[in-house]
């Protein structure tokens, strides 16, 4: 269950302290002892810790795509392209607290979409239902 994910998640998280080429090529001398994630709740939010010992990069074995945001401390990350095909961002020395979300593009425009559907089959519901329907007021 959530340790199985939690471990898998440690074995493929990455701090490299390198140049920005490091993130298209590796370095092999990653350690995943500098980054710590909690088991997620869900699983388009994550919460952790990075601890840099330097200046480098984390890279996140999630792949590269629409949706995701980081935050470190707090703040907007940009979001590098890593290892060919990962998420990667840009780390200062210390300890900071890191949040990943996704949320799917696309999904408040169709939620709109799908809102305003209903709402019009409920109303053309509603409207020829009681149009069909003899009046009180009327003689039979």
């Amino acid at each position: 269950g959530r340790q199985k994910a939690q471990d898998y998640i440690m074995e493929h998280v990455v701090l490299e302290g390198q140049p920005k080429d490091a993130l298209k090529h590796g370095t092999g001398k990653a350690s995943a002892k500098a980054v710590s994630i909690e088991a997620p709740q869900k699983d388009n939010h994550l919460k952790g810790i990075i601890e840099a010992p330097q200046d480098g990069y984390v890279m996140f074995a999630i792949p590269f795509e629409k949706g995701w945001s980081i935050y470190v401390d707090g703040e907007k990350q940009e979001i590098l392209k890593a290892n060919l095909g990962f998420q990667g961002i840009e780390v200062k020395e210390g300890t900071h607290q890191v949040e990943l979300k996704y949320q799917a593009p696309g999904f408040l425009q169709g939620l709109a979409v799908s809102l305003l559907c209903w709402s019009v089959f409920l109303g053309l519901t509603y409207y020829f239902y009681y149009q069909g329907k003899p009046k009180k007021n009327q003689k039979a």
